[in-house]
């Protein structure tokens, strides 16, 4: 799956290489300032900071509303974003917890859920609305450079994603999920459920693996290009016929 986001991520530089040519020094400065943009939110992530900050009300709601705005712009994936800042997996895992507590009347349950979800619902809304205003004003003054910021921004996303990860079981005296790791929890922390909470290490891969990894990143980088050409505009042949008459 991190392959495939590498893909879907990548897929979308020549739609913004396109926008911006032809390429000079004021895309090339956005270009960079994206790149050390994305590498320090990757590095505050990689080294255990990224996703800290971001708990509570208020840091769903932010993690809502940086995915949402992610999602207008060109080429940027709100779930990756959401992946880099900790909150992919507790946010889809509360939207089937919200299905189930449905279809099972379960109405405990479903109150316990809607304080995720409410909270990232109203980051939405707010990222959709603020990031677009913000975003037309960017572009209107200062498109190039812009253009050039999510350019940066793409290039260095995939850092954040390097494939080739395990995770590693927890020893008694590891602190998982905000709980202490002892005798008595030891099984329940290695279990399936508590595996997306593990400590992960890079391990050599085998040639099968990346042959697989690359498929899948070709993979998804055509579709990020397919999905742009069926957007591209169309001749609008209604008006054309007017005009014809």
């Amino acid at each position: 799956m991190y392959s495939l986001f590498i893909g879907l991520t990548l897929g979308g530089l020549p739609i913004l290489w396109k926008l911006a040519s032809p390429i000079r020094r004021d895309v090339w400065g956005g270009v960079v300032l994206g790149a050390v943009l994305m590498g320090g939110l990757v590095y505050l992530q990689e080294s255990g900071v990224g996703g800290a900050g971001l708990s509570g009300p208020f840091g769903l709601a932010a993690g809502g509303a940086s995915a949402a705005g992610a999602m207008i712009l060109p080429g940027v994936s709100g779930a990756f974003l959401l992946l880099l800042l900790g909150q992919y997996e507790p946010i889809i895992d509360a939207i089937k917890d919200t299905v189930g507590a449905i279809k099972n009347t379960d109405a405990q349950e479903l109150a316990r859920q809607m304080k995720v979800v409410i909270p990232v619902g109203i980051g939405v809304v707010v990222g959709v609305v603020g990031v677009s205003n913000l975003l037309r004003w960017l572009m209107h003054r200062f498109e190039r450079p812009t253009l050039g910021v999510l350019m940066g921004l793409l290039i260095a996303a995939p850092a954040g994603l390097y494939p080739f990860r395990a995770g590693v079981e927890p020893q008694i005296g590891d602190v998982l999920g905000g709980a202490v790791v002892a005798e008595e929890n030891l099984a329940e922390m290695r279990s399936v459920e508590n595996s997306k909470d593990w400590s992960q290490e890079a391990y050599t891969p085998s040639p099968t693996q990346i042959a697989g990894s690359l498929g899948l990143i070709i993979a998804g980088f055509g579709a990020t290009l397919g999905i742009a050409m069926l957007g591209r505009d169309k001749p609008d042949r209604t008006r054309q016929g007017d005009q014809g008459d």
